[in-house]
């Protein structure tokens, strides 16, 4: 998959805001430094770049919402 246009770096504002609030309610979220247990990545960026997937699959769901967004196995399973 090659990576998206550079307009598409980043997911839309209500995407970034409804991954952000998954983590948040996630129990491998640290809120101390807001970042996930699992991927050591800080939750507030992470959640709005393109091309990032939760590594346990919780926005999945939410990412199928936004055309834009490209989640490697989401676009995997619609080809």
């Amino acid at each position: 998959m090659n990576p998206p246009e550079r307009q598409y770096w980043f997911v839309e504002k209500t995407n970034a805001e409804e991954r952000y609030n998954v983590c948040k309610t996630c129990e491998k979220f640290i809120s101390v430094s807001t970042q996930c247990r699992v991927c050591l990545c800080f939750m507030p960026i992470k959640s709005k770049l393109n091309m990032t997937e939760c590594p346990l699959g919780k926005w999945k769901d939410i990412d199928k919402k936004y055309p834009n967004t490209q989640n490697p196995k989401i676009n995997d399973l619609n080809q």
